[in-house]
């Protein structure tokens, strides 16, 4: 029952993301007129990165777990299960995908923030030039992959640690699937030590988020000061201000919601093996935050920014207009051809 209902999770995550996130591709591609050029691209590669994700979910089908001193990310019922290394790959994939997400929010926050603060230093945004921002994205979701693939990688001693508990709540053996662990502690001789791989993947892994969510909240702050004095302005400033103003609180939103979804959640889970509590957690709930995360980006605007909602209504306007016209074609060309039965 818990399997069918994740697939369902899963599966329903995936449809909705697919269908917001292409129609948020497409409004911002032709119907938005006060937004600019540079951050049309920077939503239109959000929004394609966040179907990415969605679809690697799919793909993947990554399942967590804690076990006493230990957590676990693996795959079992992904479209490449029969080959593990491929499943390996397209597990560090997944988890590199969602860094940059993270970071690429963070580059619209420095983006925004410019444009509001220094609109000169958008330049650095235009052209060629976005290729640098594309790169940042790209290179902290490699770190976070690498880190995966590389440290969290089990050999033999975290493979037999978590092999029992792998069988008794799965039924499979910890050396056939594609597996990655984060295991705080080693034992040898009778003498316990912290293994080398969980502290990097934990100092890695939490330091680029930390540096994302500190960037985010520097340039949020900005914003915040900026926009409000803006707003008690003249009424031309007031109504530039209102977009910035929408767009912000967007932002606000998009960082918040996976926050308290996805981060919150997640954060204790790979702190805890340091504790070395003995109890055994599937984590379900945090992955299927991680099939809707995707799904909220492409809302949160929809329902944050003024103009996604004209450009709606400009759509249902066309379409309710083209309807009758459409009757009266018809009409016309079957009265004009009865006489001809």
């Amino acid at each position: 029952m818990e399997s069918e209902f994740a697939v369902f999770v899963s599966y329903s995550a995936y449809w909705l993301t697919l269908l917001f996130n292409s129609l948020l591709i497409y409004l911002t591609a032709y119907h938005t007129k006060r937004i600019s050029l540079t951050y049309r691209r920077m939503i239109i590669g959000f929004a394609s990165l966040g179907i990415g994700f969605s679809t690697l979910d799919i793909i993947v089908r990554p399942i967590m777990h804690s076990y006493n001193g230990c957590f676990l990310y693996f795959s079992l019922e992904g479209v490449f299960r029969s080959s593990k290394a491929i499943s390996e790959v397209l597990l560090a994939i997944y988890s590199a995908v969602y860094s940059s997400i993270l970071s690429f929010l963070s580059i619209q926050y420095i983006f925004r923030t410019c444009l509001v603060m220094k609109p000169r230093l958008t330049d650095y945004f235009h052209g060629w030039k976005f290729i640098f921002w594309f790169g940042y994205v790209f290179i902290f979701g490699f770190i976070w992959g690498f880190i995966t693939y590389v440290y969290a990688y089990p050999d033999q001693y975290a493979r037999d640690y978590v092999r029992e508990e792998m069988y008794e709540q799965y039924k499979v053996d910890s050396y056939d699937v594609p597996l990655f662990v984060l295991l705080a502690y080693g034992e040898q001789n009778n003498t316990r030590f912290v293994r080398f791989q969980s502290l990097v993947c934990i100092f890695g892994q939490m330091g680029v988020m930390t540096l994302q969510y500190m960037i985010m909240m520097i340039c949020g702050f900005l914003l915040y000061k900026k926009i409000s004095s803006e707003l008690q302005q003249t009424q031309e400033m007031k109504a530039h201000s209102q977009v910035q103003k929408q767009f912000f609180k967007a932002l606000l939103y998009q960082l918040a919601c996976p926050s308290l979804l996805v981060h919150l959640p997640a954060v204790p889970l790979f702190f805890a093996p340091f504790f070395d509590m003995k109890f055994s957690f599937r984590t379900r709930l945090v992955v299927y935050f991680f099939s809707i995360y995707p799904l909220l980006d492409s809302l949160i605007l929809f329902l944050v920014v003024s103009d996604y909602r004209l450009a709606m209504k400009s759509k249902q306007k066309n379409c309710d207009v083209s309807k009758p016209a459409v009757s009266q074609l018809c009409r016309v060309y079957f009265h004009d051809h009865m006489y001809l039965i």
